[in-house]
């Protein structure tokens, strides 16, 4: 099995785990914030995931027209958002919302703060997945142990190696469990919230290749 196969297979087990194998989380209305039109066979996890949970009715945003996703998820509500804009959905509409691998890609910290503020906003409980930067081998380039070096440095190779897309934090981001929590720190919590934080993906404690946040609203 292909590493990156193994590892969401282990990203859609912490899911299940925590809410979609119990038994009162059925029918679910659920949104997969970043849904993209990459034909990347990685792109859209969660999208491919859900398809084969019949029983849930599922939502998706995010920048692109997705035309062609669309035609293959015949049941997908899609919604084209603005980014940094307020999500088009009511308070705690959705029973879940879902965010793989997006987070890095937000910007700054204020958007990354608003980013997680908007999922808050719409749904009882969120689940996101995050590329580990203490993981060897950086996500996107491949290069080795960028993710431990400083800012400055980080960037100043990428563009080196020629990836001037990801030149700068306005498109890509490093992030840890401990940096994470900083950004909930600055978020209106309320008291009946519970965050619970672990790793996932391939599974090297500290050095394992995703960490995940779930959210939950206890009623």
């Amino acid at each position: 099995m292909h590493f990156s196969t193994l590892a969401r297979e282990n990203i859609f087990h912490t899911l299940n785990k925590l809410i979609l194998n119990k038994k009162k989380h059925k029918n679910l209305k659920i949104l997969d914030f970043g849904v993209s039109d990459s034909s990347n066979k990685d792109a859209n996890p969660f999208l491919k995931f859900l398809n084969k949970k019949k029983r849930n009715t599922i939502y998706g945003c995010g920048l692109d027209e997705v035309s062609e996703v669309k035609k293959n998820y015949k049941n997908l509500n899609y919604t084209k958002i603005i980014q940094n804009n307020r999500l088009p959905y009511k308070d705690d509409y959705f029973h879940l919302s879902l965010s793989h691998a997006v987070f890095e890609h937000v910007g700054g910290d204020k958007k990354k703060i608003f980013y997680l503020s908007e999922l808050i906003r719409v749904s009882e409980n969120i689940f996101i997945s995050i590329p580990n930067r203490f993981f060897p081998i950086e996500h996107h380039s491949n290069i080795p142990f960028l993710g431990y070096l400083p800012k400055k440095i980080i960037y100043k190779l990428l563009s080196f190696f020629n990836y001037d897309i990801f030149k700068s934090e306005k498109s890509l981001t490093f992030n840890s469990i401990n940096q994470f929590k900083k950004y909930i720190s600055y978020i209106k919590v309320n008291k009946n919230m519970k965050f619970e934080f672990g790793y996932t993906g391939l599974k090297l404690g500290f050095f394992s290749s995703h960490f995940y946040i779930f959210i939950k609203k206890q009623k």
